[in-house]
């Protein structure tokens, strides 16, 4: 622990990717003594405990700023540390694509057809798979990160693992829950490799997901979102739980499709991610950008 504070400490900074009003968070990149092998800091506001309440008698400063009828906003300054509790995560050496990730930067909406991803998008997945997986083979291997795991079903045609998403850290806060189903099966590379013949595995993992939610956090599946990104992260079939309260980014509509209506075109359509038209929008750090920003241009 020691060694890890005195390496945070001599972090150099180089520049802000992000800071996000919105999602209290703060990334900056930088290095540590190797300039060649950067680092990325992600500062992360923590959620506000209930046992908050009782520390307004402590406000030392209030300005009011705003008011209008029944609504007043002031800035206030609090004699309180815990106020300013931060998550901090690193990510050291970061690669260049985690950078482009945490990089805040101009996007467009993708309206990608089943045209545009045979002839464009599939060759760049199959491209960016072979070089970016082996970290999650480790899991799934039994190699790595194993005391994370909370299910597992080694099957290599039907099992699936769950464990938790590294932002949901502190199990007391169940509100935060946001946890991960990931296939055994290395054929399904994205929403666009689903079909019929895959409603069983989703409905499996979806039930079973559900049900160690239940049991080991006391959340009804009532309290539950689950979903699949596309474009994913890393593309090998992985689907998210998360508690209705929390709020991220990622669940964008042009990104997140519930796993529920997953299920329900499949069965409507057998094809139906095969045939459908897919909108999404896209990062201009993304390499797929440039191929794609033209063929916007002319929809």
């Amino acid at each position: 622990m020691q060694q890890q504070q005195q390496q945070l400490k001599d972090f150099k900074f180089k520049k802000v990717l992000q800071n996000s009003a919105e999602t209290q968070t703060l990334v900056l990149l930088g290095y540590f003594e190797d300039e060649t092998k950067e680092a990325i800091l992600i500062f992360k506001k923590k959620p506000f405990l209930d046992e908050y309440k009782n520390n307004l008698n402590k406000i030392i400063n209030q300005n009011k700023y705003f008011e209008n009828d029944i609504f007043t906003r002031y800035n206030i300054e609090l004699q309180n540390d815990e106020w300013n509790e931060v998550d901090l995560q690193t990510i050291y050496p970061a690669t260049q694509k985690l950078i482009n990730k945490y990089t805040k930067c101009d996007s467009i909406i993708v309206v990608e057809t089943p045209e545009i991803y045979n002839s464009i998008v599939k060759k760049y997945i199959d491209e960016v798979k072979l070089n970016s997986l082996q970290w999650l083979y480790n899991i799934l291997e039994g190699k790595a990160e194993q005391e994370r795991i909370l299910y597992q079903n080694q099957d290599l045609h039907t099992g699936f693992i769950i464990l938790p998403d590294y932002k949901f850290n502190d199990f007391t806060n169940t509100q935060q829950l946001y946890l991960l189903a990931i296939t055994q099966r290395r054929d399904i590379q994205s929403l666009r490799d689903l079909d019929g013949t895959h409603i069983e595995l989703l409905e499996n993992i979806l039930k079973i997901t559900e049900q160690t939610i239940q049991e080991k956090f006391k959340i009804h599946k009532n309290k539950i979102r689950a979903y699949i990104h596309y474009h994913p992260t890393y593309y090998h079939l992985h689907i998210h739980f998360t508690h209705i309260e929390v709020q991220e980014s990622s669940m964008n509509c042009d990104r997140s499709h519930p796993l529920h209506q997953v299920i329900f075109n499949l069965k409507k359509d057998p094809q139906y991610y095969k045939n459908t038209v897919l909108m999404y929008s896209l990062q201009s750090n993304n390499p797929l950008y440039s191929q794609l920003k033209q063929i916007t241009e002319q929809q």
